[in-house]
């Protein structure tokens, strides 16, 4: 979950991506974009001062000791670090002196570090083990049964069929028209994608952003998967929904990962006016008020009218230069 840093902590993160970052003491104008794009979401529009600073490991983490925070400023690192083209080892190397500095263990940096060093098969494992995949697919092997759940990660692979599993998304199309499930069924159609349980589909478990796709309103494309990750990892409690965005942006920025059958392609965040859209996304996750990835039962919720729900759980509408498609209208 992202947090709103205090007026007095907000200079010192900032230098510390400068410091992290920067090269000759300056974020590339992306990077630039998005920090004070972000910046602005959290209420300070006005950083260029700030920028001008960099804070070395050591002084961050003398002044910044809100263990969240750091968590958010080294994945903050980490994702504006997804920018530069080419990743290099050096970039990597910084980021991890700033991590240990400020007593950073998880796994994020470490997708950085594969992709830097082409390590791209270990990037995969890395991705997998920060996102919570692992942790859906044991709930819905309780829900539905281990040999259902096990057919359907099998499908994946073209060895097994799920049919039970495959036939609850089929069902989907039945739901009133306008509803969230008859949406995420004519998203199904629209893109050609097969349902969870046919031969080659996707995991169950990876489905389950696509309810959120829906809910958000931002559609299966590069720059809407960042969007709809971000937007997610914003709202979420659980930080395993970081490695989701780590996944869209190997996929969409790196162009360095294939999962799931998605077609890497990079640098999405080079697009005009990409920087303003990901921090409308962040703007967005801050309004809601619930998880709409995890604090919901989107099967429970099928039946019910997307805009009723969007109103219920504080949606709001973007405010982007040039707003993708709404998959949910």
């Amino acid at each position: 979950m992202i947090r709103i840093p205090p007026a007095d902590t907000m200079p010192h993160l900032i230098g510390a991506l400068v410091g992290a970052l920067g090269s000759n003491g300056r974020l590339l104008p992306v990077q630039r974009e998005t920090v004070q794009a972000v910046s602005a979401v959290f209420g300070y529009p006005d950083v260029s001062a700030w920028l001008a600073r960099s804070l070395s490991p050591a002084d961050a983490a003398r002044v910044i000791e809100d263990p969240s925070l750091r968590e958010q400023l080294v994945h903050a690192m980490v994702v504006l670090a997804f920018y530069e083209h080419p990743a290099t080892p050096e970039r990597s190397q910084r980021i991890d002196t700033y991590a240990r500095a400020l007593g950073i263990q998880d796994h994020v940096p470490d997708i950085y570090r594969d992709y830097a060093s082409e390590h791209f098969r270990r990037m995969v494992f890395d991705i997998a083990r920060q996102a919570p995949f692992a942790q859906w697919e044991k709930q819905f092997a309780r829900q539905e049964g281990l040999v259902n759940a096990a057919r359907g990660m099998l499908a994946t692979f073209n060895a097994a069929e799920a049919p039970a599993i495959a036939d609850k998304f089929r069902r989907l199309e039945q739901c009133p028209f306008g509803s969230l499930g008859r949406k995420v069924w004519e998203m199904y159609q629209r893109e050609g994608w097969l349902f969870p349980g046919e031969r080659g589909a996707v995991p169950e478990g990876a489905s389950m952003h696509d309810w959120v796709h829906i809910l958000a309103g931002y559609p299966p494309t590069p720059l809407g998967e960042i969007q709809v990750t971000t937007f997610m990892a914003t709202a979420s409690p659980n930080p395993h929904v970081m490695g989701l965005v780590m996944l869209a942006l190997g996929l969409f920025e790196a162009g360095a990962v294939s999962m799931f059958n998605a077609e890497p392609i990079g640098n999405t965040m080079q697009q005009p006016h990409a920087a303003q859209a990901l921090a409308d996304s962040v703007r967005r996750g801050l309004a809601v008020n619930c998880d709409l990835l995890e604090g919901i039962d989107h099967w429970a919720l099928a039946t019910e009218q997307v805009r009723s729900l969007r109103q219920r759980f504080n949606v709001l509408p973007k405010q982007e230069p040039t707003p993708g498609a709404d998959p949910g209208a």
